[in-house]
């Protein structure tokens, strides 16, 4: 066996040595003929009879100074460290808001919005592997480092399974990676405007609360309820649940629609409003369209001025109109998705109404015509008269099949006659209140009434609340 000091091989021509760490094994020649006049075969038996048994190199490579390297080892490869795959990038946050009042840290305000939906696959662990084992010119086996393992970090809104592999989002909201901690939040507070710094905001949590203003062209979407701390100016927000307005909605432009109750202080300039709750107004809604599926309730302080509004259930407000008689339009007892579909209707009704009337008078025309020239009744005019009658029935049956759906919907609207408009302060000439069938415009002043629909006169009728 080989020492560290060598041993004399291939008739004491060479001394083989093995390196301090084992990994080489190198030939020293005694005299000036190096490699000349020798049986490789032999000399490699011999090295092998010494000890040497790994990584045999297939001829002895020069190193130079009579000195040739003969075999060399395989170096282990240590095992790669545990990792986490990110499947999505989370918004990275180093230092939360913290609360000047009760000292608590607020995750709420932080950074980008990265939305997920629950069950979402956030982050997966890649286990540590073992390596390769590597092996030293005397055929000895040199472990290799294994990798270091490595935790998936559960924070709020982060679910792991039992293996501890897979984090998933536990709830709908926002991704966030706060000091290397990753968490699921279902608020998000926006302190400043939606504008062009911060573009449109789109939200899949439960809350989201803007301090500001949402402004001219921009969009607010939320999966859940929506603050809105300094009001809307012609911009949309969606929310899938509530939506609350301090200061004012104004435009033609601004569009706010909520699944929830929508909560105002007031709106002005031609704003669409459309709930599927009710609609609370604490001032005033002035030349507004509005669509509320609830009842629509201001029976403090609130009032209607102008603009149409479509209540599913009843109106309860301090003044409706104002003493300049604007016309202010309100319609009790209708859901709004009804009255969308009888304004569809009608535009259809229309419409084809007219294609008929104008088909009746071309075929009327044509056959005098006919009837004056008899004979001499051109050709063209004649296929054309005969196009016309052919289109008729169809035109008709087109206009019954509207009709016959005008008539379903004005049966709906014959049923709709529970709700009224109750008016805590005064009603003012120019209103007009449509139930039902029925149809009123006051023209005189009304104080403390109910305009509510009598069922056995048919009509609208206002008594005193």
């Amino acid at each position: 066996m080989v020492q560290s000091k060598g041993v004399s091989i291939f008739g004491g021509r060479f001394v083989l040595k093995v390196s301090r760490d084992k990994m080489e094994a190198h030939l020293i020649a005694k005299d000036d003929l190096g490699l000349k006049a020798v049986d490789m075969a032999q000399l490699f038996r011999d090295v092998r009879e010494a000890g040497v048994v790994y990584g045999l190199l297939d001829r002895p490579e020069d190193l130079g100074g009579h000195v040739f390297a003969v075999a060399r080892g395989e170096k282990p490869v240590n095992g790669e460290n545990g990792r986490i795959v990110m499947h999505v990038p989370a918004s990275v946050v180093k230092k939360p808001k913290i609360d000047p009042e009760t000292g608590a840290a607020d995750f709420r305000s932080l950074g980008t919005i990265v939305n997920v939906n629950r069950g979402r696959l956030l982050m997966e662990k890649v286990p540590p592997t073992s390596g390769k084992p590597g092996r030293n010119v005397l055929g000895e086996e040199i472990p290799p480092k294994p990798g270091k393992d490595c935790k998936l970090a559960k924070g709020p809104g982060i679910e792991i399974d039992e293996d501890g592999m897979r984090a998933v989002a536990a709830i709908n909201g926002k991704f966030m990676m706060v000091d290397g901690r990753p968490g699921v939040y279902a608020e998000h507070i926006h302190s400043g405007d939606v504008d062009v710094e911060s573009g449109n905001l789109l939200f899949g949590g439960e809350r989201l609360e803007i301090k500001g203003e949402v402004l001219p062209g921009f969009e607010v979407k939320c999966r859940g309820d929506v603050k809105i701390g300094r009001g809307v100016n012609n911009a949309l927000v969606m929310a899938g649940g509530k939506v609350e307005v301090s200061g004012g909605i104004v435009g033609e432009e601004a569009v706010v629609r909520a699944i929830g109750d929508l909560s105002i202080e007031f709106a002005e300039n031609g704003p669409l409003l459309e709930t599927r709750g009710d609609l609370l107004v604490s001032a005033y809604l002035l030349q507004c369209r509005a669509r509320v599926a609830g009842d629509v309730r201001g029976e403090e302080k609130g009032a209607i001025i102008g603009g149409e509004t479509v209540a599913g259930g009843s109106v309860h407000l301090l003044d409706l109109g104002s003493d300049a008689e604007v016309a202010t339009d309100v319609t009790v007892g209708l859901k709004p998705e009804l009255a969308a579909r009888k304004d569809r209707v009608e535009e259809e009704l229309a419409l084809w109404s007219g294609r008929l009337n104008d088909t009746l008078k071309t075929v009327t025309g044509l056959q005098k015509l006919q009837k004056e020239a008899g004979a001499e009744f051109p050709a063209e005019k004649r296929e054309l008269l005969q196009k016309y009658n052919s289109a008729l029935p169809k035109l008709m049956e087109r206009v019954n099949r509207i009709q016959e759906l005008m008539s379903g919907i004005e049966a709906e609207l014959d049923q709709a006659v529970g709700a009224s408009v109750f008016v805590h302060g005064t009603a003012y000439p120019g209103v007009t209140v449509r139930i039902g069938p029925a149809i009123r415009t006051l023209i005189a002043a009304e104080h403390k009434v109910e305009i509510h629909f009598d069922r056995d006169k048919r009509q609208i009728h206002i008594r005193p609340l």
